[in-house]
């Protein structure tokens, strides 16, 4: 799986299940706005640049849209930087804070 970038945390189960929670609705949110944005703007596509950046200034929309994935035991995570050549494997076991 492809993501944007990873922040790993050791949690208690409280602390997973708040997690969960906030994510679900951080998720359900971003869903909004994208529906606000593409459907209830009722605009085509080429002028809902201009109307986004009208009223909220510099949003990156596919960040705005993208769903927080939450991986709860990944195994490795991979880094890579404009080239896919150049990817960096991290094993949880050798990351301290994982």
């Amino acid at each position: 799986m492809r993501l944007p970038g990873v922040l790993c945390y050791s949690v208690n189960e409280e602390q997973h299940q708040q997690i969960f929670e906030l994510l679900a609705r951080i998720n359900r949110l971003k869903h909004s706005l994208e529906h606000i944005i593409s459907v209830e703007s009722e605009l085509p596509s080429a002028q809902r640049f201009e109307w986004v950046h009208h009223h909220i200034p510099g949003l990156l929309t596919l960040n705005a849209y993208r769903a927080i994935t939450l991986l709860e035991t990944p195994d490795t995570v991979r880094f890579g930087w404009l080239i896919n050549r150049l990817l960096k494997i991290l094993a949880a076991s050798k990351c301290s804070r994982c």
